[in-house]
């Protein structure tokens, strides 16, 4: 048999680097298990050499891949290393004398990395570039309220994931919960932090804060659910809120998670014109209003982690935010 001509030979090399280029993994496995070809993704998945995964089959090299017999899972996957996979079959092509599948790794990183990627493709600068600019603003005026965002945005997104959100959702909740009082920027630092009872004109001006936010950030291209945090984080359920007295399922569910956190980190946290209060006097409060001004689940989630030990009294960033 002739050997092929060396433009062959340098197509295929072609062909394996174009392969081993793509981020996803990619494996033909012929109908009794057999892996026939992977690429470079792949051997990383299954933490082995490429040449040593060739030939062998695949519920010996990578049984979380299989489905129980020679076939491969059609459902998401966890591989050896911790990476999600979800694998999807190809049409089967007789040339390959075997089935080509594609896994996708859908680890939830790499969901949020990819999220971010499409925003930055879209608008130019990705979300936590613009969310972080905007604290950064505020922390620069009032490094109390922007170290008190920092620690809400932590709870927020322990409540999210708690509460079965999943990373994508509960990580635009943590970027929401870091500028959520980003309108208070318009507000004298006088005010802010003035101990003792304030005088309703000030009280009036306070609370225009989640307007004046929401006007801030609504042009910016942020998903959604920022835009909500921003303006609803202090309503009610009971209409008792401001600034526009929503009531039940008028307000949304991530700010319902925001609207707990704070008042938890206000309480437990030290604030210029007080020290921090007592854990009980936060789980007091929260569950007083469960129901009426708290949404229940998100207050019985707050008080699980508070029993779990979560120290809410850390001084200056609060529940260990950097």
């Amino acid at each position: 048999m002739d050997s092929p001509p060396s433009w062959y030979d340098d197509l295929h090399q072609q062909w394996v680097a174009t392969l081993d280029a793509v981020s996803d993994a990619i494996i033909v496995v012929d109908s009794g298990g057999l892996l026939l070809r992977v690429n470079r993704k792949f051997s990383e998945l299954a933490d082995a050499p490429i040449l040593s995964l060739v030939g062998k089959r695949l519920g010996d090299v990578a049984p979380w891949l299989t489905d129980g017999g020679a076939g491969v899972s059609v459902l998401p996957v966890t591989s050896a290393l911790g990476r999600i996979v979800q694998p999807r079959r190809c049409d089967t092509d007789s040339r390959l004398y075997g089935a080509v599948y594609i896994l996708e790794d859908v680890t939830p990183e790499n969901a949020i990395a990819a999220a971010e990627a499409e925003l930055v493709r879209n608008s130019g600068i990705s979300v936590s570039d613009t969310v972080h600019t905007l604290l950064q603003t505020l922390a620069l005026t009032d490094p109390y309220t922007s170290n008190h965002s920092r620690s809400v945005a932590v709870l927020s997104r322990r409540l999210a994931q708690s509460l079965g959100y999943d990373a994508l959702w509960s990580h635009h909740v943590y970027l929401g919960a870091l500028i959520h009082d980003i309108g208070k920027i318009s507000v004298p630092i006088s005010i802010l932090n003035r101990p003792g009872r304030l005088a309703n004109a000030e009280m009036n001006l306070i609370k225009l804060h989640p307007d004046t936010g929401y006007t801030l950030i609504r042009d910016l291209n942020l998903p959604d659910v920022i835009g909500e945090i921003v303006l609803q984080h202090h309503e009610r359920l009971d209409g008792t809120g401001y600034p526009r007295g929503l009531k039940g399922d008028a307000i949304g569910n991530a700010a319902r998670i925001v609207g707990v956190a704070d008042v938890v980190e206000a309480i437990c946290a030290h604030r210029p014109y007080r020290p921090a209060l007592d854990v009980d006097v936060a789980r007091e409060t929260i569950t007083k209003g469960r129901g009426s001004h708290f949404d229940e689940r998100v207050v019985d989630a707050c008080l699980d982690l508070i029993e779990d030990g979560l120290d809410f009294a850390t001084q200056g960033n609060g529940l260990g935010c950097a």
